[in-house]
């Protein structure tokens, strides 16, 4: 904005959650103005863990955002923006009454012997040996994510030329049991019981990332009734992955 002006907004509401964010235009001189964006949100889970005690499902997420806007001379400009956002919140499988207790209703039940605290002692996270960081990931998943854009013009009478540039970097973190703390289905069980695993049913431990970086060069011309776009794009990305995935068989036994 050419002006300096902002917004805010706040709420709450059921499961304790709250939120707030906000913006504000901040224009430095007759060339250059930022804007600065963040929002913040908590809750306590809309779902209970019948096992455990604990409340889980909940959506906690943060993020922060600088943009830029420069316009030195006439027909040259560059807006750029850099954001950070933070989500931690499982999305497991929940149920309307208690798996263990049919009579346990009144709200969302998981049954997952997993917990969403590291043990403390120095104990293993879990019963089978897991390397790496994962090996102490307690249940959860946590993402972050690092944005960087940049379009920089210079625009003519019937010509104009954008560099794009764009990076994002992704962090992940989790643990989820996808099993809700019961054992592989066999033929003899096609429905197995709550146990409360402690490892889960069918759990996945990833530490995770990813990388993406762009370059475009994009010409415009209007020729007459015709508009003619020409340009080039380098794209490059970088991913891994370390997994472990434990299931536990109903006698208990974890591989």
């Amino acid at each position: 904005g050419d002006t300096v002006s902002g917004q805010f907004e706040a709420g709450y509401g059921a499961h304790d959650r709250w939120q707030l964010r906000g913006s504000v235009d901040i224009p430095l001189d007759r060339i250059a103005a930022i804007k600065l964006s963040a929002f913040l949100q908590d809750d306590r889970g809309y779902a209970r863990n019948a096992v455990t005690g604990e409340n889980l499902n909940n959506g906690d997420r943060a993020g922060l955002r600088l943009g830029l806007r420069l316009e030195p001379a006439a027909g040259l400009s560059w807006n750029a923006a850099v954001s950070y956002i933070e989500s931690n919140g499982e999305n497991l499988m929940a149920v309307r009454c208690g798996p263990a207790d049919p009579a346990d209703c009144g709200g969302r039940r998981i049954s997952t012997g997993m917990v969403s605290d590291r043990l403390i002692g120095g104990v293993p996270q879990y019963s089978v040996p897991v390397t790496g960081r994962k090996a102490n990931f307690a249940l959860g998943n946590a993402l972050s994510t690092t944005l960087v854009t940049s379009d920089l013009e210079w625009a003519g009478d019937r010509v104009r030329l954008n560099l794009l540039t764009g990076y994002v970097s992704m962090e992940e973190a989790y643990a989820l049991d996808f099993g809700d703390g019961r054992g592989l289905p066999d033929l003899g069980t096609p429905r197995p019981v709550v146990r409360g695993f402690i490892d889960g049913g069918r759990s996945r431990l990833t530490d995770g990332s990813h990388s993406q970086f762009s370059q475009e060069v994009r010409l415009s011309a209007t020729l007459g009734p015709v508009e003619l776009t020409l340009g080039g794009l380098y794209l490059t990305l970088d991913e891994a992955a370390d997994v472990a995935d434990i299931e536990t068989l109903e006698n208990g036994t974890a591989t």
